[in-house]
């Protein structure tokens, strides 16, 4: 988003213009936090989110006004330079779902980063949830076999 207070005209823009608007619509690096507070509100929506530490991050989900949820943060991780929103939406006769949200600042330690996403994807997955993940880990995955900063290579 890189600025959620610049950048919301363009973001009620696009969902308007979609022909089925988006029942949640993530959003990373909006870059909000207690001393800059703007005007988050689009129509039809919530806005759920978890300001960052540092100026640059921040975490959250716009989510149509009439979609039941359950914040999650038993299930978010939030370790040096990650940082992480999920939710749960129940779903009658279906695997539930647990959408989540990360947001990966440029100097975050990757490999740890990895061990923990491992184990979350594992968790979710044996706990038997339907698992939906968006948003920025600083990471060109079209550069995976010549990136040695972000991936391990042999």
């Amino acid at each position: 988003m890189r600025s959620l207070g610049k950048n919301i005209d363009s973001l009620n823009d696009i969902l308007t213009t979609c022909k089925k608007a988006p029942d949640i619509t993530v959003i990373s690096e909006f870059r909000l936090n207690d001393s800059n507070r703007v005007n988050t509100s689009l129509p039809g929506y919530r806005f759920i989110a978890e300001n960052s530490p540092t100026n640059a991050g921040g975490v959250g989900m716009y989510i149509e006004e009439n979609t039941n949820f359950v914040r999650r943060s038993d299930i978010e991780f939030n370790i040096d330079g990650i940082e992480t929103y999920f939710i749960e939406i129940p779903r009658p006769k279906r695997k539930n779902i647990a959408n989540g949200c990360i947001y990966g600042h440029p100097s975050s330690q990757l490999e740890h980063f990895h061990n923990i996403i491992n184990d979350e994807l594992e968790y979710l997955n044996r706990s038997g949830f339907e698992t939906e993940i968006a948003g920025d880990i600083n990471i060109n995955f079209l550069k995976y076999a010549t990136d040695k900063k972000h991936f391990k290579l042999s």
